[in-house]
């Protein structure tokens, strides 16, 4: 009988780098022979959160009016959820009930043989998803819960500091195996717990382009050649990325796509596809000429797919390290940009990916390694 593995992640916001990093881990662990399943740990305050709107940085006057506007775009944001329901529904395999508090999961301390937190910012208390609920919400993701055999793959502390850690320290040395994605991290752990923290790639990257495009969408979105852009700021970015790619697709003969739900416009001589789900997130990054992003797992699905990127540096997440983390162990530092404007200084953008295709490739040999020794052992 196969043995059983609970994860535990960011799964079920509509955001497409949580779905995809948590359908990743689920797949990987169930090709080496064992029985996956996401434990539906979901506080109510993630239902508020992030369903039609972003509430990041929105207050006063000014957010109420941005709340306003996009009310009245209500229906087309149902038609983007429900696109990630159904994407999540026909690729994750939930536990069959849902976890409201983090008290709640004592029902599943022996539930299963194995736990695993999964990817994404879940060790870090600062993440708005659960900072807004109870004190304890982030204990899920320590797995404080069970004291059955425990495994961390590539969770990430984001901007988590060592005196913020040395909370959760009794948590963390009670892990059978721990890895983080970037090695930062990975230093600010070993100083916590003592032990050598191996740093491995996220897990989207466990599954190449070939195998990502089993779930896209089967047909061309859009065509001739484009500069997609993915982007999750709003309108404190809008502008600077409209300028700058007016220009930037102008001179190199492309169109311009965009994938940035927070907008509130539609931008100048762009194709808008604000309303892709997962599928059509896939499609259109397989179909890009070109990728510029300011996102983490736009970088990566760019990396992934082998499209040149220009990957928005700490303009407007100034702790962010997860995108330079990533672009130096792939020797692509060239890739990273300060501002969107730098990009009109671009005169080619085509970039040798393979070098990096060569590194990412054994990083994922050795990545689905140490998942395999931590499962096994």
């Amino acid at each position: 009988m196969k043995k059983k593995v609970g994860i535990i992640t960011f799964h079920a916001s509509y955001n497409h780098g949580s779905v995809f990093q948590a359908q990743a881990t689920q797949q990987a662990i169930q090709n080496l022979g064992y029985d996956a399943e996401i434990i539906d740990y979901r506080p109510k305050t993630y239902d508020e959160y992030d369903k039609l709107y972003c509430q990041r940085g929105h207050g006063g006057i000014k957010g109420r009016l941005y709340y306003a506007f996009l009310r009245m775009h209500r229906a087309k944001r149902l038609e983007r959820v429900q696109k990630f329901q159904q994407y999540q529904r026909e690729n994750l395999h939930l536990s069959q009930k849902r976890y409201l508090t983090y008290d709640s999961l004592s029902e599943i301390a022996g539930a299963y043989d194995i736990f695993v937190s999964g990817s994404d910012q879940i060790w870090s208390k600062n993440v708005p998803e659960i900072a807004k609920d109870s004190e304890n919400a982030v204990l899920a993701y320590y797995l404080g819960f069970t004291q059955r055999k425990k495994i961390a793959y590539a969770s990430s502390v984001a901007s988590m500091k060592e005196a913020d850690l040395e909370e959760f320290q009794s948590y963390l040395m009670d892990y059978a195996y721990i890895s983080t994605r970037e090695s930062v991290g990975a230093e600010r752990l070993q100083h916590i717990t003592g032990r050598d923290i191996t740093t491995v790639i996220d897990p989207s990257f466990l599954l190449d382009c070939q195998e990502w495009m089993r779930f896209a969408e089967p047909q061309r979105l859009v065509d001739g050649k484009y500069v997609l852009l993915y982007s999750l700021r709003n309108y404190v970015a809008e502008k600077n990325w409209s300028d700058a790619l007016n220009v930037f697709a102008e001179r190199h003969g492309l169109k311009i796509v965009v994938i940035a739900p927070y907008f509130e416009r539609k931008m100048k001589n762009a194709i808008d596809m604000r309303l892709a789900g997962p599928k059509e997130f896939l499609r259109l990054y397989a179909d890009a000429e070109v990728v510029c992003t300011d996102t983490f797992h736009g970088t990566a699905f760019a990396v992934n797919f082998q499209k040149p990127v220009y990957s928005l540096g700490n303009k407007y997440w100034k702790e962010d390290i997860r995108k330079t983390s990533l672009l130096k162990a792939l020797h692509m530092e060239s890739r990273l940009i300060d501002d969107e404007n730098d990009l009109l200084s671009v005169e080619d953008y085509r970039f040798d990916e393979k070098e990096a295709a060569a590194i990412l490739e054994q990083q994922r040999k050795e990545s689905i390694c140490y998942l395999r020794h931590a499962l096994k052992d």
